[in-house]
């Protein structure tokens, strides 16, 4: 009897430790669930920030590129009316110092 009395708290002891040793696993599986459930968090609004700011880049680089080539397409019709400025006056005889 006292064999089986010996066997049954061995048996206790097993399960409280095994119940144990569970509650401390699943609390550390939620710890780590929940740190990756912020970093994945963290992560969308680092994600969601960097595709506004590359949005709004984006946008500015092409506002800048369309000024860009507003400024040349001004500038280069600039330049034709001097070029043809320059033509009549050495049709005239002229100099083209003297449109300086």
């Amino acid at each position: 009897m006292r064999k089986l009395q010996k066997k049954f708290k061995e048996l206790e002891r097993y399960k409280r430790e095994t119940l144990e040793n569970h509650k401390k696993k699943l609390v550390e599986h939620d710890d780590r669930v929940q740190s990756l459930e912020v970093n994945h968090n963290e992560l969308r609004t680092n994600n969601a920030r960097d595709h506004q700011e590359m949005t709004v880049a984006i946008h500015k680089a092409e506002t800048i590129g369309a000024r860009n080539g507003e400024q040349c397409t001004a500038i280069w019709s600039e330049l034709r009316k001097l070029g043809a400025d320059i033509s009549r006056v050495r049709d005239c005889g002229l100099s083209p110092d003297l449109l300086g």
